[in-house]
């Protein structure tokens, strides 16, 4: 559940909630035993996120407008505050230097902040 303004969004998920007393006893049975890797744990039937913020809202009798947001628009509104954004290129040192400027004054010079990696071993080293 993400407020906005008088609002809330929630992605339009499928969950197997659990409960906390449960996944504490879970928790303390594994802790004790023979290691086993990888462990899942999930509650007992398949929940709508959507649904379950409603009734949650209604419960606490909190007067939001509850908007489902679907996962390509998730894509997009952190690409548009920036959570998601890739550059459309490398990076170079000109653009690492602007940025340290912007970050610590405009007094930043000097030379290149990347250098390229170059292998040592000549078996690595590409032949034109």
């Amino acid at each position: 559940l993400t407020r906005e303004g008088d609002g809330a969004v929630v992605p339009p998920l499928l969950v197997q909630p659990l409960a906390v007393a449960d996944l504490a006893a879970e928790l303390a049975r594994v802790a004790v035993g023979p290691p086993r890797g990888l462990l899942e744990v999930a509650g007992p039937r398949t929940e709508d996120l959507v649904d379950m913020a409603r009734r949650t809202l209604s419960a606490r009798r909190e007067p939001l407008e509850l908007r489902e947001l679907a996962r390509h628009a998730l894509r997009r509104r952190g690409r548009r505050r920036g959570h998601a954004a890739r550059p459309r290129r490398r990076p170079d040192a000109h653009d690492l230097r602007q940025l340290a400027a912007r970050r610590l004054g405009a007094g930043v010079s000097g030379p290149p902040v990347a250098q390229p990696v170059r292998p040592t071993r000549p078996d690595l080293r590409r032949t034109p």
